[in-house]
């Protein structure tokens, strides 16, 4: 039996120290490369008004010269999708935003389509020792870390000890000007995976740029589909949106949309019999529970962390292998935003 190839797509998000949020995400989506074009396909039928085939060339969909709304509203529909660029409710963006997202849990997560994986991972930059990272106050020896982290620990939970990563693509960023995070990684990642490219792939989430890569182009929408539900979980724990302006009221509703798979992930990550269908599929964890100097003592952070990516061939999910360290139960701050709404979830069984 061969192993199962699969390509993987990073964003991030940074701490923002105006809004007191010193959490930094790192959201990787895994894409089987043999149903990659599957999804891809369906996202981009999600952009076109009527939900069918998408083309990149407006002259080549049927209904360009049919129907005049096709026309006027085809190259809105063609604009990036990203988190923090939301436009209001009712805009292109967030129409297509919103069904991006009913797609992953009325379609994906619920019929069993099993296109989607994604591995969310927080790091609690209040709970970190710096020192441990390089010596000196810098993300980027944090980031590359967790990378690892984040991708490792999804593939075999995901998918097995025998997985093979393919390719892995990120959107274009501070870490593309980073020799070190570009010689560093590849080596990191090897030690604990099957890879054939360890070189990551920076791309731009603008798909603009690449109408004549079908490779890019695809995996340019993928980037911006992990930015979305990355940005929506981040907006189901941190609320950092205003709602009282139509841009942040986008935000707020989009993530509402995402909060009873959020919940249902944190609130009971292990739960196989959800109607959600996000056991060993979808995953949001947490990292460190305390600050790591009153936990660590004699193993540094790299090789406690070592320990745990390279035992063995199994399928095995690094939160139970350092239940000390990683935790996923947390507050979500959009619950206090629109309760009326937000009890009724709370109140649902977890395995419904």
């Amino acid at each position: 039996m061969s192993s199962l190839e699969v390509d993987v797509f990073v964003d991030e998000i940074q701490p923002d120290p105006n809004k007191r949020i010193n959490f930094m995400y790192i959201g990787a989506l895994f894409v089987p490369v043999n149903k990659r074009n599957e999804l891809v396909e369906q996202l981009l039928k999600k952009r076109c008004i009527m939900s069918s085939k998408w083309h990149v060339d407006p002259k080549l969909c049927s209904n360009f010269h049919k129907n005049t709304d096709c026309k006027r509203l085809h190259y809105r529909s063609d604009d990036r999708i990203h988190y923090t660029e939301m436009g209001k409710i009712g805009s292109r963006k967030y129409q297509i935003a919103k069904s991006w997202i009913e797609f992953l849990i009325e379609e994906n997560n619920k019929r069993g389509l099993d296109l989607v994986y994604f591995n969310i991972l927080g790091i609690n930059l209040n709970n970190i020792d710096y020192k441990k990272f390089g010596g000196k106050r810098s993300l980027l020896p944090i980031y590359s870390r967790f990378f690892r982290t984040t991708i490792i620990g999804g593939a075999k939970f995901f998918f097995g000890g025998d997985v093979i990563i393919r390719n892995i693509y990120h959107d274009k960023g501070a870490q593309s000007k980073s020799p070190n995070f570009q010689r560093q990684v590849p080596i990191m990642l090897r030690k604990g995976l099957h890879i054939k490219n360890s070189n990551v792939i920076f791309v731009d989430s603008n798909h603009h740029s690449y109408k004549d890569n079908n490779d890019l182009y695809g995996a340019s929408n993928l980037l911006q589909f992990i930015d979305l539900i990355l940005g929506t979980v981040y907006g189901n724990i941190h609320a950092p949106y205003n709602v009282k302006t139509k841009k942040g009221k986008a935000k707020y509703t989009l993530s509402k949309l995402m909060y009873p798979l959020v919940w249902r992930i944190i609130r009971h990550p292990k739960n196989k019999n959800s109607s959600f269908n996000y056991y060993r599929r979808q995953q949001i964890a947490f990292f460190p529970k305390e600050k790591i100097e009153n936990k660590i003592k004699l193993l540094s952070i790299q090789e406690r962390l070592d320990n745990v990516l390279e035992d063995g061939n199994q399928g095995y999910n690094i939160i139970i292998k350092l239940n000390d360290l990683f935790y996923t139960d947390i507050p979500l701050r959009i619950e206090s935003i629109g309760t009326k709404y937000l009890d009724t979830w709370v109140k649902i069984k977890a395995n419904r």
